[in-house]
């Protein structure tokens, strides 16, 4: 047997692929396209003794490139890389890449924030400037396809998120996941998620001196009573007690009815607004308005501005005033509550003689019931001028007020009225009798419902005229609605003969005397007198003469006579005024015998 030696062996696999035409492989990253078909075959060289070469060739193997998919996003933080503040709006980059070996589009499946924070909007960074701009495109999150993505190719999505009230000093992730849409790969569809960290802090926050609300007060008192013409004297405490600079201040002031701004008192730190970044009030004086460009942490203001009680505020009601506070990096804020107690008393006056005619010493309780007569059981010592003491029953003073000051568990609820009665009683005017229903409405005021139950009217609500249906006033500091009483008698009037006994051809001289005993005039008044059968007015003989608060006046002033009946047409009484009339009366022949009556 020969026995021959190889020399030189060498072994060569050769590799041969070929690509299917719809894919393209990455000259970037090496990566092979899916689909792609790749050819193995095995060669063999060698010598033997002889020197004399020879070559072999196994078979070809081929292997299928399948179609993977991979994506991933970027960053996945675990540790804060920027700080946003309160109510701050602020966006965020992420990066969807495909790592797989196929175009890829994506979408993104989810976005995750934790509340009270909020996503605002999405978008794909369509010019891959970092930034929102109008060439971005808008993302509806499941369903807005990305750009083509080539295998390692990525796409910038831009986060636009609203910090609102989220807490300081803690940490505020955003997730966000996408989804591959590659049905046919092998791996099937694909997730991956990625996440900033955001550092939350103080920022901008903007309070009283303490840290509540911005401090308003008013005469340097959350609350103070005031009248018609009085100038009052406003102050708004401001402070930045965040960490960050608050930018672009404005505090607004909407002047409720009732308050008008004085022009030219506005002063921030004490200096006039001439030499401040600040605007006065619209021409109406309804509003003040201030700009301030900064606090930084822990600076302070103090706006200073003086408004008038004009007249047209209602006497009784509590003015509510507040203002608020915004700017560039913090959310707007409102400040504290100021009241303005209008005249916080009632006026008790003669109905006929108008407002202008109080009735100084009526009485006025107000009670629990109509059967009973037992006052309610108010505090004592808290009332305002001039029932400060809170009596019940309250005695007008001189000029006819009244006041009566409540708990506040004694104004019902917002859905359940309380219910009281108010009478009131004067020498020479009838009782009066009103149901009162209270609820509470914010700052400690209240809204009163009055109904007469006397049959009488009551004043409606603008404090002056009078009507008969139920009134309702809200905002009230103190129950004391101004109470019209209206006389038992509103004209006096006697007459009297100068004989009590007359035989025919006498002449008798009759006087009658009329009184206005109202505050009020009487007006269009007019006298009929009647004669009896065949008594005949003398012509001529009438007098009628006026009181002018120094005694009385004759006028010549002659009735008309017709048929018997006398008609003198007076005008009018004023208040307190007396007419007093004479005329002489000639009983005639047919007169008949016994008493006669006029």
């Amino acid at each position: 047997m020969a026995t021959h030696r190889f020399k030189n062996f060498i072994f060569a696999i050769m590799v041969a692929a070929s690509f299917l035409p719809s894919f393209i492989s990455s000259a970037q990253d090496g990566t092979t396209p899916g689909g792609s078909i790749i050819r193995i075959q095995a060669y063999g060289l060698y010598k033997d003794d002889d020197g004399r070469e020879h070559r072999t060739a196994s078979e070809i193997v081929e292997i299928t490139i399948q179609t993977v998919t991979l994506l991933y996003v970027s960053p996945n933080e675990t540790e804060p890389s920027a700080q946003i503040q309160h109510h701050q709006q602020f966006t965020r980059l992420f990066q969807i890449c495909n790592g797989g070996n196929d175009v890829e589009q994506a979408l993104v499946s989810r976005v995750e924030i934790s509340s009270p924070a909020r996503i605002v909007s999405l978008y794909f960074d369509t010019d891959a400037s970092g930034t929102q701009t109008p060439a971005d495109q808008e993302i509806r999150v499941g369903e807005t396809l990305s750009p083509n993505l080539d295998p390692g190719a990525c796409t910038g999505v831009l986060v636009l998120a609203h910090s609102e009230s989220f807490p300081a000093r803690t940490n505020l992730p955003i997730r966000l996941t996408a989804r591959s849409t590659n049905s046919g790969a092998a791996n099937g569809i694909q997730e991956a998620t990625g996440q900033i960290v955001n550092s939350v802090i103080d920022g901008a926050r903007l309070t009283g001196p303490g840290e509540s609300a911005p401090l308003l007060l008013v005469n340097g008192l959350p609350q103070v009573v005031g009248t018609a013409n009085q100038t009052l004297n406003y102050s708004l405490s401001l402070r930045n007690g965040g960490d960050s600079p608050a930018l672009d201040i404005s505090f607004v002031n909407e002047l409720p009815n009732g308050l008008e701004y004085v022009p030219g008192t506005l002063r921030i730190d004490g200096k006039p607004s001439s030499g401040a970044p600040a605007s006065e009030a619209t021409p109406s004086n309804s509003r003040v308005q201030v700009s301030i460009p900064s606090l930084v942490a822990g600076q302070s203001a103090l706006i200073e501005y003086q408004v008038r009680v004009n007249t047209n505020a209602i006497a009784g009601r509590g003015l509510v005033n507040f203002g608020i506070v915004s700017g560039q990096n913090f959310a707007p804020v409102k400040t504290t509550e100021t009241v303005v107690l209008v005249d916080p008393f009632g006026t008790v006056f003669a109905a006929r003689g108008g407002i202008s005619k109080p009735i100084s010493g009526a009485q006025v309780t107000l009670l629990t019931d109509t059967t009973s007569n037992t006052p309610v059981n108010i505090p004592a010592g808290v009332g305002f001028a001039p029932n400060a003491d809170n009596l019940n029953p309250d005695v007008a003073d001189s000029e006819g007020r009244y006041n009566f000051s409540l708990l506040p568990e004694q104004l019902g609820s917002p859905s359940s009225a309380a219910t009281y009665y108010l009478r009131a009683s004067a020498p020479g005017f009838m009782n009066r009798m009103l149901m009162v229903s209270l609820n509470p409405t914010h700052s400690g005021l209240f809204q009163a419902t009055y109904t007469a139950i006397d049959g009488q009217a009551i004043v409606a609500a603008d404090g002056t005229s009078l009507v008969r249906e139920a009134v309702t006033v809200e905002n009230l500091g103190s129950l004391a609605p101004n109470i019209p009483m209206f006389e038992s008698h509103s004209l006096e009037i006697d007459k009297a003969v100068d004989k009590q006994r007359a035989e025919i051809g006498d002449v008798l001289t009759y006087t009658i005397n009329l009184r206005n005993p109202t505050p009020g005039v009487i007006s269009d008044l007019t006298l009929r007198d009647t004669l009896p059968a065949s008594f005949h007015f003398a012509v001529g003989t009438a007098r009628v003469q006026r009181t002018n608060g120094a005694g009385l006046i004759a006028l010549q002033e002659q009735p008309t006579a017709v048929n018997g009946e006398l008609n003198f047409r007076l005008g009018g009484i004023a208040p307190g005024g007396q007419i007093q009339i004479q005329y002489r009366v000639r009983i005639g022949a047919n007169a008949r015998e016994g008493n006669q009556f006029n």
